[in-house]
């Protein structure tokens, strides 16, 4: 039917796009230079297809969604990052992480983040244009309204997770995030276990 030729050409033309993007940047992480579980990201999001216009594609240099210039490769780890707008390039390609993803009690997300932020993406010119400036500097003003509309929210939940900073107004909140389901109640049981593990002695 037409909804399923829809997802089908949907498909179709991420595939194209990603494969382009990846060609471009040298088929690896643009973030962390990781060659594993790449993709296709978009910097101005096609979720944005309902205030985006043909007039606002141009003035951001772009010709529409699947443009190469917007889109960078990025591994799974960092996608999930830029996705949820606690990293993000500025308009000189400089990379900025928010202090809330450099604030978890996650050792090495905390090592990894504090290492690449402030580099410098290298403008990869050998197989399509880099990334717009004007579509750079969109993603950059979401990135600062998502974290300022992050810690007004923080200001007002006191109760915080160390593993994802998710916040609460109550204690009883937190502790009931922690316990049931969620995947920082799976990180503290799989440490737990491994605690556990460590103690027991071998037979």
């Amino acid at each position: 039917d037409s909804s399923s030729d829809r997802s089908s050409s949907h498909r179709s033309g991420q595939t194209d796009y990603s494969n382009r993007v990846h060609t471009r940047d040298d088929g690896k992480c643009v973030f962390c230079e990781s060659t594993e579980n790449l993709m296709g990201a978009h910097v101005v999001e096609i979720k944005e297809g309902d205030i985006i216009d043909n007039s606002m594609f141009r003035t951001l240099g772009l010709s529409g969604f699947m443009d190469t210039s917007n889109g960078m490769t990025l591994c799974k780890p960092c996608h999930d990052q830029y996705d949820a707008y606690y990293v993000c390039l500025d308009k000189n390609s400089k990379l900025v992480v928010s202090d809330a993803l450099l604030r978890t009690g996650d050792q090495p997300l905390n090592a990894k983040w504090n290492q690449l932020k402030d580099k410098i993406i290298e403008v990869r010119t050998t197989a399509g244009q880099w990334v717009t400036e004007a579509a750079l500097e969109h993603r950059h003003n979401k990135y600062l309204l998502e974290n300022s509309q992050r810690r007004n929210k923080a200001a007002v939940l006191i109760h915080v997770c160390e593993k994802c900073q998710s916040g609460f107004k109550t204690e009883k909140g937190l502790c009931a995030h922690a316990r049931f389901g969620t995947k920082c109640a799976k990180l503290q049981l799989a440490t737990k276990q491994k605690i556990r593990s460590q103690q027991t002695p071998k037979r």
